[in-house]
């Protein structure tokens, strides 16, 4: 948590990427059937035309990157879509804090890393309803929680993201950090394995020879 957290807007990263003047969609799971990153880009086609999506080539299956492409193609979206290298570890934070709305829908999943930071930085998230997922982000956006595989609410929940009043925004930014301090704080997860296993030995007894 103290290195993904809320910050500045990343202007030389924005730079960097040739993202000046764009809103940003990020949908940095791997580009793989299961994530349903075809549906990011039909969702894409739906958005306003400064709306672009990022997402990244780290582990991702040739054959569904060309599927990507010549899907955004397609439905005339390519110019808008920005399928990037991998992007170091260092800048991932500010990938996230340039990010207008973090989008997640795989079809299954467990306690995704990527919601938890995206949150941890104060982030708003679009996440397919899954019980990990919904662990994670329904107490804090109940309507960015939609269906794996659904276009239309894919598109209509990053849109109401996206048209959120800023006072809105900076409240659900608040209550996003302080979900992720209570629930993923690592250091004090290990503090209390460590107070349980303490407990367990005291408890021990030892038997002579």
């Amino acid at each position: 948590l103290a290195r993904v957290c809320p910050g500045p807007d990343p202007t030389e990263l924005r730079s960097r990427l040739g993202l000046d003047g764009c809103r940003v969609v990020l949908s940095n799971r791997l580009i793989a059937p299961i994530y349903n990153q075809g549906t990011v880009v039909e969702a894409l086609a739906q958005l306003p035309h400064d709306v672009v999506a990022v997402m990244t080539r780290y582990l991702a299956r040739p054959d569904e990157v060309a599927r990507i492409e010549r899907l955004a193609h397609e439905i005339g979206v390519a110019e808008r879509l920005r399928i990037f290298p991998e992007i170091p570890n260092v800048d991932m934070a500010n990938l996230y804090r340039l990010a207008d709305v973090v989008v997640s829908i795989p079809t299954s999943d467990g306690g995704p890393a990527t919601v938890a930071e995206a949150l941890a930085c104060g982030r708003q998230v679009v996440a397919c309803d899954l019980p990990g997922v919904r662990e994670l982000l329904g107490g804090v956006d109940p309507e960015g929680l939609v269906p794996a595989g659904d276009v239309g609410a894919t598109a209509k929940a990053i849109e109401r993201a996206l048209n959120r009043p800023s006072a809105e925004r900076d409240e659900l930014s608040r209550r996003a950090r302080a979900a992720m301090e209570e629930l993923v704080d690592r250091d004090r997860a290990m503090a209390q394995m460590e107070e349980l296993a303490q407990k367990v030995l005291s408890r021990q007894v030892v038997r002579p020879d």
